[in-house]
């Protein structure tokens, strides 16, 4: 995996450059055919407790066919909206496209289904008080509808822990924590290392976080910056998705390049227990295995939804998105072998 590439298109506004500009914030929007959920998205932005004529909305329609851009020009915004269009390159290239024309010196990356709470911005703004570079990382907070599905539930869960231990100080607040879904980034630090790698299929806001945290850049948390996030995966995409992080995470292993993904992931497996580890290591020595189990797991928990045991369901959801990251990292790594090596223990 090309993990530390450089940039497929580099953003051309030089760090530093002057800008006279009446903003103080540039939300930026990469949406892709998910017009009903845009549009819910900007209507929060519409009751922000900020003055809105200090904040432009930068939306970037990244191949968009479903009428996004016919909705964004009927409706007359409180706030200065533009709007780019492009081919469909994905989220990275969209939001560097946004930051490469951003007019104010904080930009707040927001994904086209979070639902922001009133003083999102505010809250925002706040962390960036003084000229030492920053990354904010909001709150993505469990969704308040109905009909989530469960495996979107357990990830929900997963947020709200790693945010419990941040605050605890159990957990370090640093570049692996950055989630584009709702951060804020000073523009100069943004451009100075060029953004977003664009041939990153998954992590790409992940692996921003580690080059800002390489690059000195503070981090903090500011879980008062809260936005519901309201859109999920398909329960294959989900799945995909973890094969996908396994194979990321693993792939940090053979660059070295950022020493706290490494401890992450070393961590993530010692975690885990000698049980936990045995019960992985021997489902993944067979696909047919794997494939048996997860099936078995997919089942507990469909039935576990019906009968509303929603305990028991985000367990079997943990579960398989546990054996399928680690399929992830062994496909990486060159088989179980590998793994152990590479997370200290003796195979």
């Amino acid at each position: 995996m090309a993990l530390a590439a450089r940039q497929a298109s580099e953003i051309q506004r030089p760090a530093g450059e002057q800008v006279t500009t009446p903003f103080q914030a540039s939300a930026i929007i990469p949406t892709h055919n998910r017009q009903q959920l845009l549009e819910m998205t900007l209507e929060r932005l519409v009751g922000q407790t900020v003055d809105l004529s200090s904040v432009e909305v930068i939306v970037v329609a990244d191949g968009c066919t479903d009428g996004t851009i016919d909705m964004l020009r009927s409706h007359g915004w409180p706030f200065s909206l533009r709007v780019l269009q492009q081919e469909q390159r994905g989220r990275a290239c969209a939001r560097n496209a946004a930051a490469a024309a951003a007019r104010a010196p904080v930009l707040i990356f927001l994904d086209d289904d979070v639902m922001a709470a009133p003083d999102l911005i505010e809250k925002h703004l706040a962390e960036h008080q003084d000229d030492v570079p920053t990354a904010a990382i909001g709150r993505l907070a469990p969704a308040s509808m109905r009909g989530v599905p469960g495996w979107h539930r357990w990830v929900e869960g997963q947020l709200e822990k790693q945010y419990r231990a941040m605050l605890k100080g159990r957990r370090l607040i640093s570049g692996v924590c950055l989630y584009s879904g709702n951060c804020s980034i000073s523009r100069d630090a943004f451009l100075k290392i060029n953004g977003f790698n664009e041939r990153l299929p998954y992590s790409e806001d992940i692996e921003l976080g580690l080059r800002l945290e390489k690059a000195g850049v503070r981090f903090r948390l500011a879980l008062n910056a809260s936005a519901e996030h309201w859109g999920y995966r398909g329960y294959d995409s989900w799945r995909d998705m973890a094969h996908s992080y396994g194979r990321w995470d693993a792939g940090l292993l053979y660059n070295a390049e950022f020493p706290s993904a490494v401890a992450r992931l070393r961590d993530e497996y010692r975690r885990r227990g000698r049980i936990r580890q045995r019960i992985v290591s021997s489902t993944l020595k067979s696909e047919q295995r794997l494939r048996l189990s997860v099936g078995a797991l997919r089942l507990l928990a469909v039935a576990c939804s019906f009968v509303r045991l929603s305990f028991l369901e985000r367990k079997a959801y943990g579960a398989i998105y546990d054996l399928t990251y680690w399929k992830g990292v062994s496909d990486e790594l060159g088989g179980l072998r590998a793994v152990a090596r590479a997370v200290g223990r003796a195979p």
